[in-house]
């Protein structure tokens, strides 16, 4: 065996297991409809999620991005889409074509302004991040993750998994969680992406 494949088996252990737990009707699926997030709610009746510590990467100005870590909280985008992914996961390579899709919707670099998209590469180092981008011409920012510490504090959901995420001046909160690939939902993905931030403003 050789040193990818190993790997390969060694995320495919770590990941889907523990995210099945959490949704397990829905983590065999290749595609799921957006629901809201099942995590504790606070006081306000609001989801609270994780500011994740997004590390410094390449190029980070040319995504709009500053060139050291930066916090979700910190973008300026008040809606953020969080695509979790990985190299070695098949519907995650299958929906390149859509995730490309996804964010020339949103806007160049895959920011209009208001919504961002960005990617957090599960297990992934540096190396396989490019890659991935390079491969399916992605023009927003991923993010390594190898060790999983970001996986963790999302609560390790399977891949690919999407969170919309608004931030407010209470810190970050999930939106809806969409789990699975969308292959051939782009579209649909963006047009319930609108309509939270549309009914975020009522």
């Amino acid at each position: 065996m050789n040193r990818i494949f190993l790997y390969s088996l060694l995320l495919l252990f770590v990941l889907l297991p523990v995210g099945a737990s959490l949704r397990p009707a829905l983590a065999a699926q290749d595609t799921a409809q957006i629901e809201n997030g099942d995590a504790p709610a606070d006081v306000a009746g609001v989801t609270p999620f994780p500011n994740l510590l997004l590390p410094a990467v390449p190029n980070a100005d040319q995504f709009g991005l500053p060139l050291q870590a930066v916090q979700i909280g910190e973008l300026q985008e008040e809606f953020i889409i969080i695509n979790v992914y990985s190299w070695f996961c098949a519907p995650c390579q299958a929906e390149g074509p859509d995730l490309r899709e996804l964010s020339e919707l949103i806007g160049p670099g895959g920011t209009d302004g208001t919504v961002r998209i960005i990617g957090i590469a599960a297990g992934d180092d540096i190396t396989l991040t490019k890659r991935f981008r390079d491969k399916h011409s992605l023009p927003y920012a991923l993010f390594p993750d190898p060790s999983l510490a970001l996986h963790g504090l999302m609560q390790s959901p399977p891949v690919p998994t999407f969170y919309i995420v608004r931030n407010t001046t209470d810190g970050p909160h999930l939106l809806a969680t969409h789990i699975g690939a969308i292959r051939g939902k782009a579209k649909a993905l963006y047009s319930e992406v609108l309509k939270l931030t549309e009914a975020s403003e009522d």
